[in-house]
């Protein structure tokens, strides 16, 4: 038993040898965790950005996300209503608003809410659901609408 013992080392110690003539020279790198380093006093964070009044949809998309994203953060729930008087609140005019109903055919919470801005003939279109916060710039559609099927009427 032990003969086979010493012969089983000798093999392994053989197979170890050979192994290592096929290797480089070089020996392989390691992969370490890099730190990333702290902010520096004199970097600064981007400017908030800011609505551009008479601007294009373009120009203000931007600033669109930025207040959607602001809205997404201080609600619990969606509300068609509550998103457009955030949006009003923060210099788009409602009057070019167009948002979906906050509730199914059958009375349930809609799993996602849309509204949209039109600005000259584009839209900014926003919509929240469970996964978060999404936006797109699109033209607006034939009818001069940003949203296909029913919409809430915006009379408050």
């Amino acid at each position: 038993m032990r003969r086979r013992l010493i012969a089983g080392v000798a093999v392994a110690v053989t197979a170890i040898t050979l192994l290592a003539g096929c290797v480089s020279g070089k020996p392989m790198p390691v992969p370490t965790e890099i730190s990333s380093a702290s902010p520096s006093a004199t970097a600064q964070a981007a400017p908030n950005p800011v609505f551009m009044a008479g601007g294009s949809a373009a120009q203000n998309r931007a600033y669109f996300d930025f207040t959607m994203t602001a809205y997404l953060h201080s609600i619990t729930a969606a509300d068609g209503k509550a998103m457009v008087n955030w949006l009003v609140s923060a210099g788009f005019t409602q009057s070019t608003m167009e948002v979906t109903p906050d509730k199914t055919s059958v009375g349930l919470a809609a799993d996602t809410i849309i509204v949209s801005v039109r600005i000259a003939s584009a839209c900014l279109i926003g919509q929240i659901n469970g996964t978060g916060y999404h936006s797109e710039l699109a033209n607006t559609l034939s009818t001069g609408r940003c949203l296909v099927g029913t919409t809430r009427t915006i009379d408050w």
